[in-house]
């Protein structure tokens, strides 16, 4: 009866009083906003707080790094081009400059590890806004960085959003064939990288296309394109990717390992009641912290990121390889995009009708930051969504 007593006090201090308090203003965790109404218009200008603040260090940089110096174009046979999608966004009243703080720390990255990286680099921008001329920030970028610009004219032809969205990711994709890259890095500019991005970027590619550390499955098929980023709502334990589940009890084996040692230790006996309870224990705090935040510790080395073959949905930065990436052009100039029918459900149908396949390194190396969907004519994004 004791037992039962701690055993049942625990469980309701650590669910429904420290984790709610800790817990409640770290997104993923089932507590996130829970204290109280979600207040979505406070939580949106706590975004655009942090965004300011982005901003302000990504302008200082940005002038520290580009003072009398402009990047040149990439040149032929670089070995990866990163190109950065660029569309304006916001409203008439607010910009939020999200590809002055991508661009800013792609540059800052590239020259921090420029000592340590094994491959050569190119960066440009591809600008795919229908007015290109009014999108000043991509014009004042253009100065100092390569851009490319699809509407040297005002678009004429009517088409829908999702359908010019997939044709202006096909033509950024041609653009940065023009190189003769080995890879193509194609970064949305509201993907924001991390801070180890190029260092995992150089593992990945060495694991998955290059086969340098290891002889897994996937190094068996022929992979067009590395996800380096997928929604983080999507990343957890609840979910059809089996992989996930085994995460979880491998989890619930290796604290059982340390409580049982420890019990051993203090000279108590391991009962299958005392097992019982602690895999319960571990189940409810790992679906309440949130699987996003539990693999963010891996995110401390490179060596700790894994790969997986790459679930549906989102194109904010993936990694194609030369072949990848013409077929991936040759199948999407051939398909229409439609509401309900983007360009990411046109991958997934390459993927199928193909002989290739996608991986996706997790954790995530790269941020999404856009509150602003530009298929959605600047509509404000759900900030418990984004």
């Amino acid at each position: 009866m004791w037992y039962c007593f701690i055993t049942l006090l625990w469980f309701c201090l650590t669910f429904l009083v420290i984790l709610p308090i800790l817990c409640h203003r770290l997104k993923y965790s089932i507590y996130y906003g829970g204290l109280g109404t979600r207040n979505i218009t406070e939580e949106n200008l706590r975004m655009q707080e942090d965004n300011k603040l982005r901003l302000l260090t990504a302008k200082k940089e940005f002038r520290n790094m580009i003072k009398n110096q402009i990047v040149r174009k990439p040149k032929n046979f670089t070995d990866i081009i990163i190109t950065v999608i660029a569309v304006s966004r916001g409203t008439t009243n607010y910009n939020p400059f999200y590809l002055t703080q991508t661009v800013s720390k792609l540059l800052q990255l590239l020259q921090k590890d420029s000592t340590i990286l094994e491959f050569t680099y190119g960066l440009m921008v591809c600008n795919v806004d229908s007015l290109p001329n009014a999108f000043t920030e991509a014009k004042e970028i253009s100065n100092f960085i390569h851009t490319t610009v699809k509407y040297t004219k005002r678009l004429n032809q009517v088409i829908n959003r999702f359908e010019k969205e997939k044709q202006d990711y096909v033509y950024c994709l041609e653009k940065s064939l023009q190189f003769q890259s080995k890879y193509i890095l194609l970064v949305e500019d509201d993907a924001y990288p991390t801070e180890r991005m190029l260092s995992i970027l150089e593992y990945s590619i060495q694991n998955i296309f290059e086969r340098k550390f290891s002889e897994f499955s996937y190094q068996q098929r022929k992979v067009a394109y590395l996800k380096m980023y997928h929604p983080e709502r999507l990343l957890g334990f609840i979910s059809t990717e089996i992989y996930r589940l085994f995460e979880l009890a491998g989890a619930i084996l290796l604290l059982l390992t340390v409580l049982i040692a420890l019990r051993k230790k203090c000279m108590h006996g391991v009962t299958w009641r005392f097992i019982t309870l602690t895999g319960v224990y571990t189940v409810f705090l790992a679906l309440a912290i949130g699987r996003p935040n539990l693999i963010s510790i891996r995110t401390v080395s490179p060596y700790f990121h894994s790969f997986v073959t790459a679930p549906s949905c989102c194109t904010p930065a993936n990694l194609y390889s030369y072949k990848g990436a013409k077929a991936v052009i040759a199948s999407l100039s051939n398909k229409d995009s439609y509401p309900g029918h983007a360009k990411d459900a046109l991958l997934d149908e390459f993927l199928k009708e193909a002989e290739y396949t996608a991986m996706y390194v997790e954790p995530n190396i790269f941020k999404h930051i856009g509150q602003y969907s530009s298929l959605r004519q600047g509509k404000v994004l759900d900030p418990y969504v984004v």
